[in-house]
């Protein structure tokens, strides 16, 4: 089980944000035959994730880039 989002400090949030944007990335520049590092798009997890993260930044009034899914 994940803890709470909202238990998390503004800078962890932005940090996770970061995290998981980068990963995408990473993901996206191999070929499309490749086999992901890290599975982004292939996990619903991630998107769950990233989308609570995204909503409680917007709660706490921080901008950060939307997350291009």
């Amino acid at each position: 089980m994940h803890e709470p989002i909202q238990g998390h400090s503004t800078n962890s949030l932005v940090m996770m944000h970061d995290g998981v944007l980068k990963s995408l990335s990473i993901d996206d520049q191999l070929p499309s035959s490749a086999s992901k590092i890290y599975g982004v798009r292939e996990s619903s997890e991630w998107r769950r994730l990233a989308d609570a993260i995204e909503q409680e930044l917007q709660r706490r009034e921080v901008a950060v880039a939307k997350i291009p899914w």
